[in-house]
């Protein structure tokens, strides 16, 4: 199982972000995005110990989600092995262009 925390503007992944996981998460945080009373959200996937191309939907779906509120997203700590699977699918432009 993998777990999503929430410290004021920061999410934080602990665990798998495959398609067992990807939806659930992509509620949470999307549910986080609408209410959040913050401009800016960090995403940290420093502790994502495996993904998908299911872990690239949530985070664009976070990524629309945060920019039809008005919200900068921003993903820090990204595995190499996400940074190569969004660069693959033509989407690290769009997801890590801070």
């Amino acid at each position: 199982m993998t777990m999503l925390s929430v410290s004021e503007n920061k999410l934080s992944f602990l665990g798998p972000v495959t398609f067992q996981t990807a939806g659930e998460l992509e509620v949470k945080g999307v549910f986080f995005i609408k209410y959040c009373q913050f401009k800016t959200i960090i995403v940290d996937l420093s502790s994502i110990t495996a993904a998908d191309s299911s872990a690239l939907a949530l985070m664009l779906s976070w990524y629309r989600e945060a920019t039809d509120t008005g919200i900068q997203i921003v993903f820090k700590h990204v595995p190499d092995f996400l940074l190569k699977l969004s660069s693959l699918c033509n989407v690290d432009k769009i997801l890590f262009r801070q």
